[in-house]
């Protein structure tokens, strides 16, 4: 999935929210979960990536991490979430 303009100002627009409420180290977590996020919800983030990385710093190494990763083989990077269950 490709998303638009209006897409993602919404995810920014939460982003920056959620982020503002964060202390310092947490923060590149939260970027670190968003792009996870935006990857389970199907978002090309390939194709995306120039944009989201526009945004702030913390989200391009994000997903800088996450496509350096996919590039290597036998990786598993804390992106990668297999059977794990959250309790909210």
């Amino acid at each position: 999935m490709v998303l638009n303009d209006s897409d993602f100002e919404f995810v920014f627009a939460m982003y920056d929210s959620a982020i503002r409420l964060l202390s310092d180290k947490d923060k590149p977590a939260m970027a670190q979960e968003t792009i996870r996020h935006m990857i389970e919800s199907g978002v090309d983030i390939r194709l995306s990536a120039p944009e989201i990385s526009d945004h702030c710093e913390m989200l391009e190494d994000a997903i800088t991490e996450y496509l350096e990763g996919e590039e290597e083989d036998g990786y598993e990077s804390e992106f990668e979430y297999e059977d794990e269950e959250y309790d909210y």
